[in-house]
């Protein structure tokens, strides 16, 4: 695969070939790596390996899957936390395709899944961003209030200034929707910061 990344051009004439050719590269990697699963699901670093090779292609209900297993193979490893927020991230985003898609019932359930994972997370460490992810998932649920509230308590949770930026840019779209454009402005002002 990366042979395939650093001497070819898949902007070039060939480009849809070799689009196909890695795709069918990382199903074989993805493959491979389900087997040594079978034979050693003891090893954190295949979930990790298996779950980043799902994800680069977009196979996001195998990532969810291989996530899952690494956080009920593994309960008590140190980076449970954030192994949760990204399981909360990806069912998040896997309800709004569904959503999009009309898949109602499909979509309430990923949300719902990622909130319990948001929420896992926020068991083992308080962390910003397991609030943030919170926060994000009620704005789109249109639960302003609960949002906001969320937000707040990433703020105070000590976010890096990256995960600041965009807690202070969810907060000014809560004060748009509500029609407060001069508090909106406030936190677009500090994401400028």
């Amino acid at each position: 695969i990366q042979d395939i990344l650093d001497n070819k051009d898949p902007r070039g004439p060939d480009g849809q070939k070799i689009l196909e050719e890695l795709l069918w590269r990382t199903n074989y990697v993805l493959y491979y790596l389900d087997a040594l699963l079978v034979k050693n699901p003891l090893d954190p670093n295949l979930y990790q390996d298996a779950a980043g090779y799902a994800i680069s292609i977009g196979l996001r209900e195998r990532a969810v899957v291989y996530l899952q297993k690494w956080v009920e193979h593994f309960p008590h490893d140190a980076q449970n936390t954030r192994i949760l927020q990204q399981l909360g991230a990806i069912e998040a985003t896997l309800a709004a395709d569904y959503a999009a898609t009309g898949l109602e019932r499909r979509a309430r359930r990923f949300l719902e899944l990622a909130e319990q994972s948001a929420l896992d997370a926020l068991n083992i460490r308080s962390e910003a961003m397991s609030y943030m992810l919170l926060g994000e998932m009620k704005i789109t649920q249109g639960q302003l209030d609960a949002a906001q509230n969320y937000l707040q308590q990433a703020l105070e949770a000590n976010p890096s200034r990256e995960e600041e930026a965009q807690i202070e840019n969810d907060l000014a779209g809560i004060n748009m929707e509500r029609n407060q454009p001069a508090e909106a402005l406030r936190h677009y002002q500090r994401v400028e910061q």
